[in-house]
């Protein structure tokens, strides 16, 4: 026996939404990350990440910084650092709670002081 109209619109609706949901949060966010380096810290507690992020054709690619737990996968804009467009970046640690990045050219930059116990240091290779 067919089903009657009104459920099979009911589970069409039904079925129509969840994958407009579905597609939403799989689209949340439409930039992508591409790892460049990571270094771990001497203690073994986290890792600073260095990574290029691009939000589609207009904007182009950024580099960025992210300090994560080991294993971790920088997500989202970088947590220490984020460059105006893409930049030569590298980062070393100085003990276990200092790190710094070292960058050329970033134009406007994003930086912080400190994250948790972790001291921040940014060395622009453009001052003379």
């Amino acid at each position: 026996m067919p089903a009657p109209r009104p459920a099979l619109a009911s589970l069409l609706t039904a079925l129509l939404t969840a994958l407009l949901v579905g597609h939403a949060a799989a689209c949340g966010d439409p930039c992508t990350n591409t790892e460049r380096a990571r270094v771990r810290s001497p203690d073994g507690r986290r890792e600073a990440v260095v990574f290029g992020r691009a939000c589609g054709a207009k904007t182009g690619v950024s580099a960025q910084v992210a300090l994560v737990a080991p294993g971790e996968r920088a997500v989202g804009v970088g947590n220490v650092f984020a460059a105006e467009r893409d930049v030569p970046v590298a980062v070393r640690w100085e003990g276990a709670t200092t790190l710094v990045v070292r960058y050329r050219g970033a134009g406007e930059v994003g930086t912080r002081p400190q994250i948790d116990d972790v001291r921040l240091r940014y060395d622009s290779l453009d001052v003379p």
